[in-house]
């Protein structure tokens, strides 16, 4: 998740390197205007199938979400990792072929953590016809402000706080593109009280989803109070308070505008994930250092800025088709 919000900067240490051009992306489209995400993390891989609408915008088709290395008290065996990643991965790929999408496959420097992640990066394309590309963190940051400060006019600065489980990105950026980034050792993960517990979940596609159920810890739900004053429904804050201590279990839009009085209440058919709620807190404790005063949620960031780009090189006819696989890593400079 990303939130995003635009206060007066000034100064400040820019890190270095974000100046530099990015490199050109070339998949091949095999549908125009439809194009897939896979992104694999430690743990789970993600797959977005989007169709290309008016503008920069994107109508989703497909998406799904599994996990290979769930968990667990005592380490995964490496071999039980490589064939469920090399199933998930088979399966979404076929997936994106049966949407004539045209793809991107990365891995962030959260998957280097696996142990085996060299002997995957080697084997997994030969396996899935997936050629999986490792991007670096500059790469996440030019792509998660890329996605969620789509169109930003030149000269607008602001801060981007993107949220993983393992780690929080916090990039200063200049309309589209990051200026700078700071790294926190801290996501949301770190933030679950030990008291949660974790079921299995069956979804629509008959795949199983774990979860952190909602605790009924009192001091949980009191600290919950403490750090979440009730604000604004639109923002980050009064969605999380409203789904961890109103009414978790009804299903209806998430409100927005208008006066908080008048507002639709955010309300969620399943209980809530600890996840998202510890992500929400550690968005707020930013946000108090920062001194910013609203934070608003957004749907944008790694994804879309993916597909962003895919669209954008398309249109520029800056691709080609390479000469084997249904979606290729784009070429080393100088090549």
């Amino acid at each position: 998740m990303s939130a995003i919000f635009s206060p007066d900067l000034s100064g400040g240490q820019f890190g270095p390197g974000f100046d530099d051009d990015p490199p050109t992306v070339m998949v091949p489209a095999k549908r125009p205007g439809v194009f897939a995400v896979i992104h694999v993390d430690s743990r789970s891989v993600f797959l977005l199938v989007s169709r290309l609408v008016a503008g920069d915008s994107f109508q989703t088709l497909r998406q799904e979400h599994e996990s290979f290395n769930p968990i667990v008290a005592t380490p995964t065996d490496p071999r039980f990792i490589a064939i469920k990643l090399a199933d998930i991965l088979s399966r979404f790929q076929r997936i994106a072929e049966l949407h004539a999408a045209a793809v991107r496959a990365v891995a962030t420097q959260a998957f280097r953590t696996l142990p085996n992640h060299i002997h995957l990066l080697k084997r997994l394309p030969r396996i899935t016809r997936v050629a999986l590309e490792l991007i670096t963190d500059r790469d996440v940051a030019r792509f998660v402000c890329l996605g969620a400060l789509k169109n930003r006019p030149p000269g607008r600065r602001s801060v981007v706080i993107d949220m993983g489980d393992d780690a929080t990105s916090i990039i200063l950026a200049n309309a589209e593109e990051p200026l700078a980034l700071w790294r926190l050792p801290i996501g949301a993960s770190g933030l679950v009280p030990p008291t949660a517990t974790t079921t299995t979940t069956p979804t629509a596609k008959g795949c199983s989803s774990a979860h952190p159920e909602r605790t009924t810890s009192a001091s949980w739900r009191r600290q919950i109070q403490q750090m979440l004053a009730m604000g604004h429904l639109a923002t980050i804050r009064g969605v999380a308070r409203e789904a961890i201590l109103i009414r978790p279990r009804e299903a209806a839009p998430i409100g927005g505008g208008g006066t908080p009085g008048n507002q639709t209440t955010p309300q969620f058919s399943n209980p809530p994930n600890l996840t998202d709620v510890a992500a929400v807190i550690l968005v707020e404790q930013i946000a108090f250092y920062l001194n910013i005063k609203q934070v608003l949620a957004s749907a944008c960031g790694l994804h879309e800025g993916i597909l962003t780009e895919l669209a954008r090189a398309m249109t520029a006819s800056t691709w080609t088709a390479p000469p084997r696989g249904l979606n290729a890593p784009p070429p080393t400079r100088g090549a």
